[in-house]
């Protein structure tokens, strides 16, 4: 069973293999088409069938970007679940590549949850110590090395 990415790269070819073989039927049909060619009123319009070529060109381009950015946003869908080996579910906010993409709240996911309350747990521990002894330490040896003194002046 092929993957959702496998899936949107085949979609990709696709969509890139019936962009040229429009762009040679556009070719060909202008080509038929004489030169000075005179639009009689009341005649059909000659030009009608490349147009719709032309129409269905832009269709195809805009599509091509779309299943791009999906390629994209399922790339970096792959990305996070590699960095994050106990995720299970994973939820995606999103259509493009600039897709939000964040861990489900589920059962599936709970091992996960745990592991990232004690990380956080852990970077509390360090910035609380680290605080102590920088921001006090700090204003010790100001309070130490400064040459204004609340008793020296208002004695």
């Amino acid at each position: 069973m092929a993957t959702k990415l496998e899936k949107a790269y085949s979609k990709l070819e696709r969509i890139k293999k019936e962009q040229t073989e429009n762009r040679k039927a556009i070719h060909e049909e202008q080509s038929r088409i004489p030169f000075g060619q005179p639009n009689i009123t009341g005649r059909p319009n000659i030009y009608r069938d490349v147009q719709r070529k032309y129409e269905k060109s832009r269709k195809l381009l805009k599509e091509e970007k779309q299943q791009e950015d999906r390629i994209q946003m399922l790339e970096n869908v792959a990305n996070f679940k590699e960095k994050n080996e106990l995720l299970q579910d994973v939820r995606v906010v999103g259509k493009s590549e600039y897709a939000t993409i964040g861990a489900k709240t589920s059962v599936n996911n709970l091992e996960y949850f745990r592991n990232q309350l004690i990380e956080m747990e852990e970077a509390n521990e360090k910035a609380k110590a680290f605080n102590k002894t920088t921001v006090f330490g700090t204003f010790f040896v100001i309070s130490q090395n400064s040459t204004f003194s609340s008793r020296e002046n208002y004695s």
